[in-house]
């Protein structure tokens, strides 16, 4: 019998649909005698289950979602190593969606929830803009990585991000503990008025130290790291 259905075997058998179905799903609740008559009839009229809507739905139960907003961040790749890792230990599948550095990742993700049902989102990078337009439209827990802002206020929204002026402190503390007194910042690509700017706001910056601007680096030197009040 072609294109045979589930409904089809519950007419033949004499049983419901529900039986049928925890007959194919292996459930304990069903008499054998009664998974036997179903499994017999499975066999006579050559039905095969269709398992591929069935595993989607779990693995779609088990996922979680990584959108990742920039494809040459090595920060990014390495990250993603040991999110996979951590979602796999807890037996969860990790799906990575790869966007351009321009993209809006609130769009890709409700597109993404349109397609599947995840248990999670973690975003790698995003736009504060972006989160305040449409993460209302986002319905499952999610991260916000590498950022944090007191501009986003949602239930199902944590953010971890990383303390620059933390970082650099120990950084610049380690170069002077080993007697360097001249450093150059290489932040983005910016005019030379935002280099002067960023560098001005550096937490090693002594006021009245020398500082020159430069089209890639924002030279300065420091003669002692000013303590934190």
């Amino acid at each position: 019998m072609p294109n045979m259905t589930i409904k089809d075997i519950a007419r033949l058998s004499g049983c419901s649909v529900s039986t049928i179905s925890r007959v194919i799903n292996d459930r304990p609740d069903v008499r054998p005698e009664t998974k036997e008559k179903v499994l017999q009839m499975m066999r006579e009229s050559g039905f095969v289950p269709n398992t591929n809507a069935r595993q989607l739905k779990i693995q779609q139960s088990r996922s979680l979602v990584f959108v990742v907003k920039g494809t040459r961040n090595l920060f990014f790749s390495d990250f993603l190593v040991q999110l996979q890792r951590a979602a796999t230990l807890y037996g969860y599948s990790g799906i990575v969606s790869y966007l351009d550095e321009n993209a809006n990742e609130i769009d890709a993700a409700q597109k993404i929830l349109r397609e599947i049902k995840p248990k999670g989102m973690i975003f790698l990078g995003g736009s504060v803009a972006n989160f305040q337009q449409g993460f209302a439209n986002i319905t499952v827990p999610s991260v916000l990585t590498t950022l944090v802002s007191d501009e986003l206020d949602f239930p199902n929204l944590s953010m971890v991000g990383v303390d620059d002026r933390a970082a650099a402190r120990t950084a610049v503390s380690h170069l002077i503990a080993q007697g360097h007194r001249q450093f150059s910042a290489a932040p983005p690509p910016v005019t030379p008025v935002g280099c002067a700017a960023s560098a001005h706001r550096m937490p090693w910056r002594m006021p009245g130290s020398p500082l020159t601007t430069g089209s890639t680096a924002c030279p300065t030197t420091i003669s002692s790291l000013p303590t934190t009040p």
